[in-house]
């Protein structure tokens, strides 16, 4: 019997077998892709989730910034506010202050009649029947009349008229006010400034407010002799309080700018005379308007002696 031979038995096998074997192989590729298509579909799903998230951060982060410029807006609001309150405070401790004043003159003229206090007045003499042994008292004749006088009294003098501030006038400063304090713009707001000064009979308290605005406009533009000269003008109108010591501060600081040491000094040791409010001396040490002064002993001796 003869031998059968191994090589195209080998062959009829792997004939028989290939086709399961490729169709094993196309059942894994195919289960494969299922689940290659499946994570892709997942991959797909989270990231439009976090392309949502993004989008909703982004609006939250729009919505936030909308936030803090509307707190900015209205920082800026209450801010001005503030100053016009500060303005009508001041105004009315101005007229106190001067109705006080008249009424001071009124007392001292003769306006008001004085009455005598209690323990000025003599007591009345007790009633009572003179003793046997006592020795009578002396007769007095009643005090004479006093001679006429031809003068006629004095009038009081009349009180001062209040001067009433405008709403237009008010405007107009807190216009000039928002140009210069919340805008920085410095020329918008010393021209508004220029327009009110322009009227006559200001207020003494709004033309104050609206020299020293206009002087630190001035001072800001570098134009400092011009600040200098609102500065002291106003302290013509400003009667005492905190704003004098800020007034000579300013112009202390225009005169050190301007390379004028001595009347920059003079200024400045007034300013702190007035009250200036600066704890420790920390801005004054720090401002750079007054850097060249930081070397003279004056100012030394100024800022560390006090």
């Amino acid at each position: 019997m003869k031998g059968i031979s191994i090589v195209p038995a080998l062959f009829l096998v792997l004939a028989l077998t290939a086709p399961a074997v490729a169709q094993g192989d196309a059942d894994r590729t195919i289960q494969e892709l299922t689940e290659l298509r499946r994570t892709v579909q997942q991959l797909s799903l989270e990231l439009k989730s976090a392309s949502a998230q993004w989008e909703k951060g982004l609006r939250e982060l729009k919505a936030i910034g909308e936030a803090v410029e509307a707190l900015k807006d209205e920082q800026k609001q209450l801010a001005l506010a503030i100053r016009t309150s500060e303005l009508d405070h001041r105004e009315i401790t101005l007229r106190l202050r001067e109705l006080d004043q008249i009424r001071r003159e009124l007392e001292g003229r003769g306006g008001r009649s004085a009455r005598p206090r209690p323990e000025e007045t003599e007591p009345a003499p007790e009633s009572r029947r003179p003793r046997a042994d006592e020795p009578a008292r002396p007769k007095t004749d009643p005090p004479k009349d006093p001679k006429p006088t031809t003068e006629a009294p004095r009038a009081p003098p009349e009180p001062e008229k209040l001067v009433p501030v405008t709403a237009e006038q008010r405007a107009l400063l807190e216009d000039a006010q928002k140009h210069f304090y919340n805008e920085q713009d410095y020329p918008k707001a010393r021209e508004l400034l220029d327009r009110l000064l322009e009227e006559s009979g200001l207020s003494p308290v709004l033309k104050a407010q609206a020299l020293y605005t206009r002087g630190l406009c001035h001072h800001r533009l570098k134009d400092f002799k011009k600040a200098i000269a609102d500065f002291r003008e106003a302290l013509t109108v400003t009667g005492p309080s905190e704003t004098r010591g800020s007034l000579l501060y300013n112009i202390a600081c225009g005169h050190a700018l301007l390379g004028e040491k001595d009347a920059a000094l003079e200024n400045l040791r007034k300013a702190f005379a007035e009250k200036f409010d600066d704890p420790g001396f920390r801005h004054t040490k720090a401002d750079p308007d007054l850097e060249n002064l930081r070397s003279d002993a004056r100012f030394k001796e100024l800022v560390e002696g006090k």
